[in-house]
């Protein structure tokens, strides 16, 4: 990842020996320009809020459906190349933006 690094990570809360959102946020910090999801089967209003402060983008409920999923991935995509707010939301809601 280093020498080519994704503009996409989608990854899991729940990893083992590392919670998903240390990793984004490790990632985040060096590739603040990639888009960041993390994925949870549990929804959780404090983690929700910590995603934002990390620095994720989207955060996503499992289960979701590839609709859900691609539309995601077009709103974050738009708005990185048009620059504009991909979705309009608050980040309050899973699936919508965050930061």
């Amino acid at each position: 990842m280093e020498s080519r690094p994704p503009n996409i990570v989608i990854c899991d809360h729940g990893l083992p020996g590392m919670d998903g959102l240390k990793l984004l946020s490790r990632f985040g910090a060096d590739h603040p320009d990639a888009v960041k999801i993390l994925i949870s089967a549990h929804p959780s209003a404090r983690l929700a809020e910590e995603a934002k402060r990390a620095g994720v983008d989207e955060y996503l409920l499992k289960p979701f459906s590839i609709e859900e999923i691609e539309r995601t991935l077009s709103r974050r995509f738009q708005s990185h190349f048009d620059g504009g707010d991909p979705s309009g939301g608050t980040g309050d809601v899973p699936g919508e933006k965050l930061a």
